[in-house]
């Protein structure tokens, strides 16, 4: 007998706040601010399901870009130089990987938490409120990237 879990309401909190700035016109709007307030932030950094948070930001990013179009290459030729503060590389690498392999599939937001759970797991990232932030973040950013490829993909295709 299998169980399904549902993921707390912060994770649909942080997939809409990713699926909005990555299709809205200006997608460089997004800050931690537009999931929760500083004090509501610090409380789920805190708690024992952060990784439904990350699980949350990759699903709305995927979304997002699949509503534009987006493939995996879209996602596969993004920087993984970080722009700065607390995220890393092995952070952003971790994102494009993410990104576009969620873009060969055809959205399966249980399987893409997943395969973050699992990830965050192994690596003993599990509640770790700067890797959990900084992996948000980075999944932004390489969307945000992304999202401008495929973009332009679809101007030059016109």
């Amino acid at each position: 007998m299998s169980t399904t879990i549902t993921p707390p309401a912060h994770h649909r909190d942080v997939y809409r706040a990713l699926q909005r700035a990555l299709t809205a016109e200006d997608a460089k709007s997004f800050s931690l601010q537009d999931i929760a307030t500083f004090d509501t932030w610090a409380a789920l950094m805190r708690g024992e399901t952060s990784q439904y948070l990350v699980g949350g930001a990759l699903s709305g990013a995927l979304d997002a870009l699949r509503t534009i179009d987006a493939i995996p290459m879209d996602a596969e030729g993004c920087s993984i130089v970080p722009p700065g503060g607390a995220i890393t590389q092995a952070d952003m690498t971790l994102a494009r990987l993410w990104l576009s392999d969620g873009l060969r599939g055809h959205g399966d937001p249980q399987g893409e938490q997943t395969v973050v759970t699992n990830t965050l797991a192994a690596r003993g990232w599990l509640n770790h409120s700067v890797r959990i932030t900084s992996l948000i973040l980075a999944i932004y950013c390489v969307a945000s990237e992304a999202a401008e490829r495929a973009r332009a993909a679809l101007r030059r295709a016109s």
